[in-house]
């Protein structure tokens, strides 16, 4: 055997490869029962559908980025409140997905939940039938449609769809053979594009990766890895020079907040253990993956494990987030290929009986208290301190299948509001509220996730603060220059500040003045007028 070929074969014995084309299972899937199996998968595939169908809905925080959608098909631009360039959403691909959508269709409500249910059953075929298709896979299929996180943020109107989708298809081209140069690039690819839907995603698949560019160590692979990142690459230039910074303004927002990491932590593990309370059957998966693959010992496998903790640990460094679950989707998808790819060699059919047992009945633990409380919903949904059971909350007024759809509150008070004309107003809730109220209502977001100046202050009390929801205080005289277009910010510090984010967030986007003060926000020349902490 020469070098090239005894290469090839080290690098499949470093991985658990399972090609779906192979002779084997061929071979199997040309059996009876290899059909039954085939036709039990197909039903299980598709009652999932019908599922995720049947609880679709849409969130609050959904209407921030439907604003945008709507601001950009009627020609004011990638914008929040069409006053000022600011990045209000936090997955562009997702966002240019509904503004696609929306001029397909010429709605807002249906597209989004067409669109979400099609990714995500694109998302649960590949790691269904492109992996290893058989027992292990039923399995995972029965595992994702008995975890409330997968279920619930298979919908919603945020990004998670779209990330499960390109996720599962990075898992598939990265499982099914060992890395080529060509696959480098796919790969490269893909993680570019997941990128896109959610950055933090990309924590996921950076290991296998990194791992599948090691394993090839050429220059030809550095280069098409380079290049499969072209998409990220042009959108962080085109974010800096539209926006002028390269991240969303929900980042500085979540970053810049004078909280203790410490206490950040602390939520992070409460929101695991909350995951735990209420939907034990996700959390379980995760670790059992996670110590599958270390059992397994076979680099290809342990990479997307080493992705999935690198995740866990993230979302503990943030300190999760107030949607239950939702940060838990992605890597239970990846748990779940890896399940399907190391339990469809190793697990025999007693131990696949056992554990479809024991999937079975962790998911009805996280299922029948909910049940038995009377499935209680809209003011009355299960909230864990911080953390709330949002589409409970939210199914009332945005379910597809209600049959009484209410409009929220927020919803009518946007209504009042875009009937009163345009104004400048303070608010901390502003998905159904911005949405209705329309583009000539300014809306200053308490939160600062929508609003350049909020987002760069701390929290008011870093001590009385929900996650995803860090209040700032307004500071003086700020609503009045938003009303006036004179700066009267009392703060001098705050405002001399100020003025420099007007010219990048406001000015003319070739202006000379602008790119140097875009240059220099960015570098940091102005931090020094920010407040560490709030007086």
């Amino acid at each position: 055997m020469d070098g090239s070929a005894r290469e090839e074969n080290s690098l499949t014995d470093d991985f658990t490869i399972l090609d779906p084309d192979d002779a084997s299972v061929r071979s199997r899937s040309a059996t009876g029962e290899g059909r039954r199996l085939s036709l039990v998968l197909w039903l299980a595939v598709a009652l999932l559908a019908v599922v995720i169908l049947l609880m679709a809905w849409l969130s609050d925080d959904a209407y921030i980025t439907l604003r945008v959608v709507d601001n950009a098909v009627n020609g004011l631009g990638l914008t929040w409140n069409p006053a000022e360039r600011v990045q209000a959403y936090t997955h562009p691909l997702w966002l240019f997905s509904l503004i696609g959508g929306r001029l397909l269709t010429g709605e807002t409500y249906y597209s989004a939940i067409g669109l979400s249910v099609i990714l995500s059953v694109v998302a649960i075929w590949l790691v269904a039938f492109r992996l290893r298709p058989g027992a292990a896979a039923v399995l995972g299929v029965l595992v994702l449609g008995l975890s409330r996180a997968f279920v619930d943020y298979s919908t919603s109107g945020l990004e998670n769809p779209l990330t499960h989708a390109l996720l599962a298809a990075f898992l598939v081209v990265w499982l099914a053979r060992p890395p080529s140069d060509r696959r480098v690039f796919a790969l490269s690819l893909l993680a570019a594009l997941l990128t896109l839907s959610r950055m933090d995603a990309l924590l996921l698949v950076a290991p296998a990766l990194g791992w599948a560019v090691w394993q090839r160590r050429t220059w030809r692979a550095v280069g098409l890895a380079a290049l499969g990142f072209a998409p990220l690459l042009l959108w962080l230039a085109f974010s800096l020079f539209y926006y002028g910074f390269p991240f969303p303004n929900t980042a500085y927002a979540k970053l810049a907040t004078g909280i203790p990491p410490a206490a950040l932590a602390r939520q992070g593990m409460a929101y695991l253990l909350n995951s735990l309370r209420w939907d034990p059957v996700t959390l379980a998966i995760i670790f059992a993956a996670l110590g599958l693959a270390v059992a397994t010992r076979r680099a290809g496998v342990l990479v997307v494990a080493a992705g999935i903790a690198l995740y866990l640990l993230y979302i503990i460094r943030i300190g999760g987030d107030f949607m239950s679950g939702r940060f838990l989707a992605a890597p239970l998808l990846a748990a779940v290929a890896l399940l399907i790819v190391v339990g469809g060699q190793r697990l025999r059919r007693p131990v696949l009986m056992v554990s479809a047992a024991a999937i079975l009945g962790l998911g009805l633990i996280g299922h029948i208290p909910y049940w038995l409380a009377g499935r209680p919903s809209g003011e009355s949904a299960r909230r864990d301190g911080d953390i709330a059971d949002e589409r409970a909350y939210y199914t009332p007024y945005t379910g597809l299948f209600q049959a009484a759809r209410a409009p929220h509150p927020w919803a009518e008070q946007g209504d009042v509001l875009r009937g009163a004309g345009a104004a400048v107003i303070e608010h901390g809730n502003v998905g159904f509220l911005g949405y209705y109220a329309g583009p000539a209502v300014h809306i200053v977001d308490r939160n600062g996730l929508t609003d350049p100046l909020l987002a760069r202050l701390p929290v008011r009390d870093p001590a009385d603060w929900r996650i995803g929801h860090f209040r700032r205080e307004v500071p003086a005289g700020y609503v009045e220059t938003l009303r006036t277009g004179q700066n009267v910010i009392e703060n001098r510090e705050l405002a001399a500040y100020y003025d420099v984010l007007r010219a990048v967030t406001r000015g003319p986007l070739w202006s000379r003045s602008r790119l140097a003060a875009v240059w220099r926000i960015n570098r940091g020349d102005y931090n020094h007028l920010l407040p560490e902490v709030w007086p």
